[in-house]
């Protein structure tokens, strides 16, 4: 995780490499003719920089991590905004500090026909949302405690609308999210990311009104067929 750190801040060409040392940090300091300290036992780290083009290169630095939970902010929130769809999320749970959003809008292929077709719609705005952590190299996929405020701005053909999100499961159940409207953004809360439509509820075709028509049209039928029956009846008994 240190490595990723510094790679990041001074580039991957720095060849900076962290080990950690056989010795403690006491066996180091009796080296140097030094009292030994509380957390003494602790082993240190090593920092060697390999870039000959550096002035640093082959200098060595030893340093260690201590746990100072006096300096530990509780309070502090995350917030990001991606530049180009304008998608922000906010949460006062703790991920790590480096985690980073991506925002991928999916306007066509197999999945965006997948969803129309699950969810009924014959469009949506489709998002595909994630954050990770740089220094992990992981997902931040759900919080065990805690939620994420999403807030995604509103489309000019959604504008005035009632609003819903969907979310589509493995089992491609839908689950759906109530949409609050403020300031030209539909803001819901979530404790996970993947991907994410957001409809106007006008534009859902309920399946059950299909259904409706069908025995509409039945019942019509039988109708029609039993009073030209009974026409037919009466004629012939006259």
């Amino acid at each position: 995780a240190i490595e990723d750190r510094l790679n990041i801040i001074f580039g991957d060409d720095n060849h900076i490499t962290v080990t950690k040392s056989s010795k403690t940090i006491n066996e180091l300091l009796d080296e140097f003719g030094a009292d030994p300290i509380d957390n003494g036992n602790e082993y240190y780290y090593i920092l060697i920089s390999e870039n000959e083009n550096s002035n640093t290169y082959g200098m060595e630095y030893n340093f260690i991590v201590v746990k100072d939970s006096s300096k530990i902010n509780n309070s502090m929130s995350f917030k990001q905004q991606d530049l180009v769809s304008n998608i922000s999320i906010i949460t006062n749970s703790n991920i790590p500090l480096d985690t980073l959003m991506y925002i991928y809008k999916i306007t066509s292929g197999s999945e965006y026909d997948k969803l129309l077709n699950i969810l009924k719609i014959s469009d949506g705005e489709i998002f595909d949302i994630s954050l990770k952590s740089i220094s992990q190299n992981k997902l931040i996929t759900r919080l065990e405690n805690g939620k994420f405020l999403v807030k995604i701005p509103i489309p000019e053909k959604y504008e005035g609308k009632n609003l819903v999100i969907y979310y589509v499961n493995e089992d491609n159940e839908v689950i759906s999210y109530d949409v609050t409207i403020k300031d030209g953004y539909a803001v819901f809360e979530t404790d996970h990311f993947s991907t994410y439509t957001l409809v106007a509820t006008n534009d859902i075709v309920n399946p059950k009104t299909y259904d409706d028509i069908v025995k509409y049209f039945i019942i019509l039928g039988i109708c029609v067929v039993a009073v030209v029956g009974y026409f037919i009846y009466i004629k012939k008994k006259n």
